[in-house]
């Protein structure tokens, strides 16, 4: 999920510099898109690394 929002969001970004060469226009959810996509992308990894990190102290509780 995370990896499809981020690259979704790239490719958003590219359409976006490519219609500002080929000189055509987007619809705005395009542009707008990676505003919001790449801060949800960066918040869900951080979310991930701290579940990981949770799951990986009880774990080591549990075991020693």
């Amino acid at each position: 999920m995370i990896a499809s929002i981020i690259g979704l969001s790239i490719l958003c970004m590219i359409a976006a510099f490519v219609s500002q060469l080929a000189h055509f226009t987007l619809l705005p959810v395009i542009l707008i898109f990676p505003l919001i996509g790449l801060p949800i992308g960066v918040l869900l990894i951080v979310v991930l690394v701290v579940i990981y990190a949770i799951r990986r102290s009880r774990e080591a509780r549990n075991a020693g």
